[in-house]
């Protein structure tokens, strides 16, 4: 029997036929395209042992998506065993810490030499790591500012820099070569030498062996307030007098409110928080302002709510600062500015 099927019918048959091919090869191709994109499970990496504390604020992303799955920004969490497991400590006098992998944005804090690193992070030539002194304050430094330090090369002695520069010499003679020059606040390991009283021998982070004179160190333990005078916070916040302002900063290259703060108290063994707000919530116990002595810390609410500046305060109402306009100098409570703004104060000292 022959079958006759007329040209509308032909017509239609073709495009059914025609779109159920173009509809299998699309499954198919999308099911390729898939499979290439998914990376074999063994490279997707998850940041389970982040030792970003609950504190730190500096970083919003500390449990977002993009922290916990790198794929998500394209960074790529350290993967590497020895950046996980490594001993990593700053060897530089200062290094600059950013808000991004990027030296043109923000700098939110430095970190100090002979300072520990724990990495969290690698993009590039980039770290993202945490600052054990300042609390794991977070952010991205550059690798070539850190060294492995080896389990079975650990410091032992740690001493810190307790006046404005000390010089490291290469031989313990006054006007000997200067090997570097390193700030206060900064950390070497120092090695005993009952023959060099006036000299300390001491270990950077890089290796290299030099000589400190011993009235430029204080032994590097964390102590209790009860251990440590006003008198002697102040002799060393004095130090600092007339250093510019600057944001982030924590050295002699200059310094922010709270980043003079800690560095005072960092020499003396007391670990502090990094930001001025954190400070006020979680270091030492509030007193009133007429319970106010050397030492303490008075906190002031300016350009946002809450704690966003501090000072050390000397006496007879005075206090020393990091001002944005004056850097590092004295102040007065009784100075209106500051007067109407004070916020409270906080005991550290026992």
């Amino acid at each position: 029997m022959n079958l006759k099927l007329s040209p509308i019918t032909i017509i239609s048959l073709s495009i059914i036929v025609l779109t159920s091919v173009i509809l299998i090869l699309f499954k198919d191709n999308k099911q390729q395209v898939t499979e290439v994109n998914i990376p074999p499970t063994n490279e997707v990496l998850t940041n389970t042992n982040s030792p970003v504390s609950s504190e730190t604020i500096n970083s919003p992303d500390s449990t977002s998506t993009s922290t916990l799955n790198p794929l998500v920004d394209g960074t790529t969490i350290a993967s590497d065993t020895s950046l996980k497991t490594g001993n990593f400590y700053i060897t530089k006098n200062v290094v600059e810490v950013y808000e991004k992998p990027d030296q043109n944005s923000e700098r939110v804090t430095q970190a100090l030499h002979g300072e520990p690193v724990k990495i969290i992070e690698k993009q590039g030539n980039w770290l993202k790591v945490t600052l054990t002194d300042q609390f794991d304050y977070s952010g991205w430094l550059k690798e070539e500012n850190i060294k492995n330090i080896p389990a079975d090369q650990q410091w032992l002695n740690p001493y810190i820099i307790a006046v404005l520069q000390a010089k490291v010499l290469v031989n313990p003679h006054n006007n000997n070569e200067v090997m570097e020059i390193l700030g206060i606040g900064t950390v070497v390991n120092a090695e005993s030498s009952s023959d060099l009283a006036e000299f300390t021998k001491i270990q950077l982070v890089d290796g290299r062996k030099g000589y400190i004179k011993t009235t430029d160190l204080l032994k590097y333990n964390q102590k209790t307030g009860s251990q440590v005078s006003g008198e002697e916070i102040l002799r060393t916040a004095k130090q600092l007098l007339n250093k510019p302002y600057l944001w982030g900063g924590m050295s002699t290259n200059g310094v922010d409110c709270s980043g003079f703060v800690h560095t005072v108290f960092k020499v003396h063994g007391i670990k502090l928080h990094r930001d001025a707000d954190l400070q006020y919530e979680y270091d030492g116990v509030s007193i009133a302002q007429s319970e106010l002595q050397t030492g303490d810390l008075i906190f002031f609410k300016t350009y946002k709510s809450g704690a966003s500046h501090l000072g050390i305060y000397v006496g007879n109402r005075q206090f020393i600062n990091s001002a944005s306009s004056l850097g590092v100098s004295y102040a007065s409570l009784d100075n209106p500015y500051f007067s109407e703004r004070y916020l409270g104060a906080k005991r550290i000292l026992n």
